[in-house]
């Protein structure tokens, strides 16, 4: 085959391989005439788990981009969507943009099925879970911070607690509340399915002590901020930082730019093919858990000092 024997062992025993070399090693089996060993034979195929509006979130995208890359790499086969009975049954299952009820439900059934499924940029709390994820809380505690660094004192939360990122983010505000000696203000957090954020920015900065922070979850919340301010003729920064999450392309684009805390969703997308080869290959191991680096990238919308 020319290939070296470690890589031959390694695809005989399902590991993962380059794709010329698995090719290689087929030619030379079929010239022997040797039964092809069954991990060789049955290309995995990873299903992707993803919710139908994924396409409006870049983060996905990347995501996909980096499951897409490492499949290709290693010989794995991909999936994106839905799995129904009768479908053949996948390796191993990401998950990727869904709700805490949502998540639960589908990694206990794929779990009952012995089917290995990691989690994409989320942290539950249970040690049997896998997934691989940015630290969000500690990113939004940083974030929040750099606003009270800046000299602001009355930051407002615009979050709600739907998935585990978005709470992990909502407690990372209060980490850093906390963590400045103050009490976290309900008049202060917003829930988004609440009231439109038209509306709760009227009201807040008509107040006699109006909010000179602004944390959001996203960048594009976050954009709406500063257009909103630009309107009643509030200053970004110097009236009102803002501070955003996922640092969209646009970010540094914007007047002024945004501040953003950037989440390595390829590297999440490479790593979850990893951990679905690991788990398929060492089936004993319970679970993997990996926490990739957050960057807060500070720009002008939240730079006073």
């Amino acid at each position: 085959s020319g290939v070296s024997r470690s890589s031959v062992f390694r695809c005989f025993a399902g590991n993962p391989v380059r794709p010329q070399a698995v090719a290689a090693i087929e030619r030379a089996l079929a010239v022997l005439q040797t039964p092809v060993p069954t991990p060789l034979s049955a290309k995995r195929e990873y299903l992707v788990s993803v919710v139908p509006t994924y396409a409006r979130f870049r983060g996905y995208a990347e995501v996909l981009d980096g499951v897409l890359q490492r499949s290709h790499e290693t010989g794995a086969g991909v999936r994106i969507g839905s799995w129904q009975d009768g479908d053949p049954q996948p390796g191993g299952v990401i998950i990727l943009g869904k709700g805490m009820a949502d998540e639960d439900v589908e990694s206990l059934a794929w779990r009952s099925r012995g089917v290995p499924c990691v989690l994409i940029n989320r942290i539950p709390e249970e040690l049997d879970r896998s997934w691989v994820s940015a630290d969000c809380r500690t990113a939004a505690r940083e974030a929040v911070e750099h606003l009270f660094a800046q000299g602001c004192r009355r930051v407002v939360a615009w979050c709600d607690e739907g998935s585990r990122v978005s709470r992990d983010k909502l407690r990372g505000y209060r980490d850093a509340l906390l963590a400045a000696g103050m009490d976290p203000d309900p008049g202060l957090r917003f829930d988004p399915a609440a009231a439109s954020l038209e509306s709760v920015f009227a009201s807040l900065m008509d107040r006699h002590e109006p909010p000179d922070g602004w944390f959001s979850p996203d960048d594009a919340s976050a954009a709406q901020v500063i257009s909103l301010a630009a309107a009643r003729g509030i200053a970004v920064p110097q009236n009102l930082a803002v501070v955003g999450m996922n640092d969209s392309t646009v970010a540094p684009h914007m007047v002024p730019s945004l501040t953003s805390v950037r989440l390595p969703f390829h590297e999440m997308g490479l790593a979850a093919v990893d951990t679905l080869d690991r788990l398929v290959s060492h089936p004993r191991e319970r679970s993997i858990r990996i926490v990739l680096a957050h960057q807060l990238v500070v720009r002008d919308s939240s730079r006073r000092i």
